[in-house]
């Protein structure tokens, strides 16, 4: 592919990569493409991704201490900035609906997650620290004069045995059993291995990274039979009168036979929140896990191979303008990639930015601190 759209290289963050960027270019070259090389990036987040830097945001000021009012009022705050962005979704009032139960979804997740390790001793040195640092070529010493690497660690800390160690979050949708597939293939994770290299590069002496799971729900907002003023469920006949019984009284199960209708509402925020908060509450267990993910010597080295290969690939994509795609990534957890349309033709990518899409002015976003709005 040799693509006309002009690529500015002052856009920040071209000369960077990132754990997240690596992994988009291994997945597919010309994913990397709109994305990292000319900063396209969807309107709309996905909603793992949203929760996910929600979780992150509220964990954050958590390990700084920051008292859970004001934590809570940035979580407003966070969403609010979400629904604004919904007044361009294709459906905004159902977007709103959405954004409330996941607003409540992390600050149920978050207030389980400070119940479920208040009496840990594990001591937070350090949170959301950034490193910046050369990409060295492992053959010759020498650091690359294109790439550079860079990235934010959650948190560092100190083990109650006196190591010190990586504290990595991650929001999971998967079982955190020992012997899943999720524990096993961490085994190979190579952020894990880039951020050990990072600290040890920044005069730190990481043992080994803990790993700090929070396991999305498996349960969700269900319909609410509507209720009359007395309390009793309102069931509806094929004529849209109320369903009796025989001794002439309101039914409370509908008969579908008799084409019955249990008159239901949207699940609200409130009810919710109670449903989801008992249910962590009844199995802390299940929602929290923490283990380590240790790292050889020899898992270091091959990684500081693999990043050097990354590097000159995209390098070599770069200067050839072949950004080659892999279909096989067009869908991947049973959605299509937004960047599809393009991809595929369905839009033009010659006149600006495309309808659906916009500019970054960075293209780690993740690396930019949020300004704060107002004091403590």
């Amino acid at each position: 592919m040799t693509d006309t759209t002009a690529v500015d290289r002052a856009l920040a963050g071209t000369d960077v990569l990132t754990n997240s960027a690596e992994q988009c270019f291994m997945a597919c070259h010309r994913k990397f493409y709109w994305a990292y090389e000319i900063g396209w990036r969807p309107v709309k987040t996905k909603t793992p991704l949203r929760i996910g830097a929600a979780i992150h945001d509220v964990l954050d000021r958590l390990a700084k201490d920051q008292p859970w009012d004001y934590i809570m009022e940035a979580l407003d705050n966070c969403y609010a900035g979400h629904a604004i962005e919904a007044a361009d979704w294709s459906d905004p009032q159902q977007g709103l609906y959405d954004l409330s139960m996941e607003q409540v979804t992390v600050e149920c997740l978050s207030t389980g997650y400070a119940t479920a390790w208040a009496n840990s001793r594990i001591e937070i040195l350090d949170s959301e620290a950034q490193f910046d640092l050369p990409i060295v070529n492992p053959a010759t010493g020498r650091a690359s004069r294109t790439f550079r690497q860079a990235g934010m660690r959650d948190r560092y800390c100190r083990l109650p045995d006196g190591r010190e160690a990586l504290l990595e979050t991650k929001s999971v949708g998967q079982s955190l059993d020992g012997d899943s597939d999720y524990r096993r293939v961490l085994a190979l994770n190579q952020q894990v291995s880039k951020y050990i290299l990072a600290a040890r590069a920044e005069g730190l002496n990481p043992a080994t990274c803990l790993y700090d799971c929070i396991r999305k729900p498996t349960i969700k907002p269900t319909p609410v039979p509507r209720k009359d003023e007395h309390g009793l469920k309102i069931v509806m006949d094929p004529d849209g009168r109320r369903a009796l019984t025989k001794q002439y009284k309101p039914r409370q199960v509908a008969d579908k036979t008799l084409g019955q209708v249990l008159q239901v509402d949207p699940m609200t925020p409130a009810q919710w929140r109670h449903k989801l908060a008992d249910d962590i509450a009844s199995r802390p267990e299940y929602y929290y896990a923490r283990f380590e993910v240790p790292r050889l010597e020899t898992d270091l080295e091959e990684y500081r191979h693999e990043l050097w290969w990354i590097a000159e690939s995209i390098r070599h994509c770069r200067n050839s303008g072949h950004w080659f795609r892999n279909t096989s990534a067009c869908r991947n957890y049973n959605s299509l990639c937004p960047y599809y349309p393009l991809c595929a033709n369905e839009v033009d990518t010659t006149n600006g930015v495309p309808a659906g899409f916009r500019q970054a002015e960075n293209v780690h976003e993740e690396l930019i601190e949020p300004e704060e709005e107002g004091g403590l």
